[in-house]
Formats: structure tokens, C-alpha cells, sequence
């Protein structure tokens, strides 16, 4: 796995920080995106999830949880997020439930904020999910299923029953049954082996 196959979101109001972040992770080879408000970030969360968020630890004076609620809300997998801020109380211990994997104190250095991304980044799991994600973005009629379908897709692939993919979307076990249906005629699988020799091929 590279760094291209990464992607970076920064959302922080300071537009020379995030700047001067997304050169950083560009100049390293990662896939980076920038936004300055809270509106744009999560428009461009529903068209393609990041491997990780850089974010400042208040956004338009809304609350951390606030965003980190949005962007779980908004993923079938938790996002890693790393949170930059000046030094105060304003996280708590509900805030890293939500997928905080680090608290970095502006000023940041660059070489502790590629360390600890790259530590996020390739860890055993985050490669299963992105290497899970380069395969299902090449598989045959991958085009014909909906945002949803794709992510009950995922989560088939993981080896998550109906019921524990029901609970990780926010939808009951029959909406998801009905999803992994029309996913399984799509795809032209037979079951859950069938779709993964699909995958795999």
C-alpha cells in the first residue's frame, strides 16, 4: 500500500493551516483535501470517505462531537480523526468514543503530524478496509449499485451479519437483507463465497 491510496480530509477556519498541512501530505505522496468550513467538508464526506480527518477542535464555534457525529453518521466505517488545538478543555471523554485517535497541540511540528498519520494509516486494520475498498471499486457492475448498497457491500465483505451491519448503519436487518439481495443480483452472486470469489478475481 502507498501513500496515494490514501486520502486526507483537513478542515480547520485557518486557510494558511490547512494549506499548509494539505502541501505537507501532498509533498509526502498522500491524496489531500482542504476545507475551511463545515458545509463544503461534509458535501465532500458523502462523495468520497477519507482514510483520516485533520481537524481544528472548534469548527464555526460548534462543538468537536458536533462534527464527529456527522462524520460517523455519515460512514460505514469509523474515520481516525486527529484533532489540532490550542490548549483549553474543550474535548471530552464522549468526544474520543467517536473515533479521536490523537490530540496534537498547535503549533504542530510536521514531522509528529506525518508520524502519527502514518501510524493511523498502517495499522492492520486501516489497510484491511482500504485494500477491501480498491477491490470492490474494481469489481465488474460495481457502477450499478447505490451509494447504500455499496457500503451493505463492505460490510458483507467483512464478514458482518445482517444484524451487525443493521446496527452499524442505523437501519433494521430487513432493510439490510433486502439491500444484500439486489447486491447479490448485481453482482451476479450466488451468496456471501460466491460475492467474495467475485472480488477476489
Amino acid at each position: 500500500m502507498l501513500n496515494k491510496d490514501f486520502t486526507i480530509y483537513i478542515l480547520d477556519e485557518n486557510v494558511d493551516f490547512c494549506q499548509a498541512l494539505h502541501n505537507l501530505m501532498r509533498a509526502d505522496g498522500f491524496d489531500s483535501a482542504f476545507f475551511v468550513e463545515r458545509t463544503q467538508f461534509f458535501i465532500n464526506l458523502e462523495r468520497r470517505r477519507p482514510h483520516v480527518v485533520i481537524m481544528d477542535a472548534r469548527i464555526g464555534n460548534r462543538r468537536t462531537i458536533d462534527v464527529l457525529q456527522r462524520i460517523n453518521k455519515e460512514q460505514t466505517f469509523q474515520v481516525p480523526v486527529i484533532i489540532t488545538t490550542q490548549p483549553g478543555p474543550l474535548l471530552n471523554d464522549d468526544d474520543f468514543e467517536l473515533g479521536i485517535e490523537a490530540v496534537l497541540a498547535k503549533p504542530v511540528t510536521a514531522s509528529h503530524l506525518l508520524r502519527t498519520v502514518k501510524t493511523i494509516l498502517y495499522r492492520p486494520d486501516t489497510l484491511s478496509q482500504v485494500g477491501i475498498q480498491k477491490r470492490i471499486r474494481k469489481m465488474k457492475g460495481i457502477h450499478t449499485l447505490t451509494r447504500r448498497e455499496r457500503e451493505v457491500l463492505e460490510l458483507i465483505v467483512l464478514g458482518k451479519t445482517n444484524k451487525q451491519a443493521a446496527q452499524r448503519l442505523g437501519t433494521s436487518h430487513r432493510t439490510v437483507e433486502v439491500h444484500r439481495s439486489r447486491i447479490f443480483q448485481k453482482l451476479g452472486a450466488a451468496n456471501s463465497t460466491d460475492l467474495m470469489r467475485i472480488m477476489l478475481t
